[in-house]
């Protein structure tokens, strides 16, 4: 099975695996350049508005759908016919807003970067994760390799909770990265000792 029937596939069935109280309001499927992220961002920011959000949650849900669809462009792989498969779904219900993001990866990155995300929610978990993002910050070694873990890291910061995610290996050298982000809709409390918007202004 060819990868694009795969992430075609994987596409559409998460649009059908969220709970009946759950409303789609943003499905994208296909290729990233800067246009499509800058495009996509916009286009939710002006249905959140429309729907009536909190000013504070437009303002986070805007920075995190960036930073995903960011990190998909500059992390996601290409296959060798440099196609770039990804998909990128956010859904609301009375609760929450979801984000639900998929890219291609490289085999070789698979443990890695679980890894990574496992170590990101254990730092969330243990009030860490801020401070951790303020050393990487400052390392100079893990900035000159591109600083693909900060993107996981302000996940979690701007959202305060975990980071959800699968990796579904689609042949002998790509397999797809799935991430799963929850955005409260009220005001979250500090049991993550986070202030949002010290984070934000950190983070620009």
């Amino acid at each position: 099975m060819s990868l694009s029937t795969l992430i075609n596939s994987s596409f559409k069935k998460a649009l059908f695996t969220g709970s009946n109280n759950e409303e789609i309001i943003q499905a994208y499927c296909g290729g990233l350049n800067t246009e499509t992220v800058h495009s996509l961002c916009s286009e939710l920011e002006k249905t959140l508005k429309r729907n009536k959000f909190p000013k504070l949650i437009i303002k986070r849900a805007f920075f995190l759908s960036l930073e995903v669809i960011q990190n998909q462009l500059l992390h996601g792989s290409t296959d060798n016919g440099k196609l770039q498969y990804t998909y990128f779904i956010c859904s609301v219900n009375e609760n929450d807003i979801r984000i639900h993001a998929c890219n291609l990866i490289r085999n070789e990155e698979c443990d890695p970067i679980s890894e990574r995300i496992n170590h990101i929610n254990e730092l969330l978990i243990e009030k860490n994760l801020q401070a951790h993002y303020l050393e990487q910050l400052n390392n100079d070694s893990f900035n000159s390799k591109g600083g693909g873990g900060l993107g996981f890291i302000k996940m979690a910061l701007v959202t305060g909770n975990t980071i959800g995610h699968e990796i579904v290996k689609g042949n002998s050298e790509y397999s797809f990265l799935s991430v799963c982000l929850k955005l409260s809709h009220a005001t979250l409390d500090n049991t993550n000792n986070i202030n949002f918007e010290e984070i934000l202004s950190l983070l620009k």
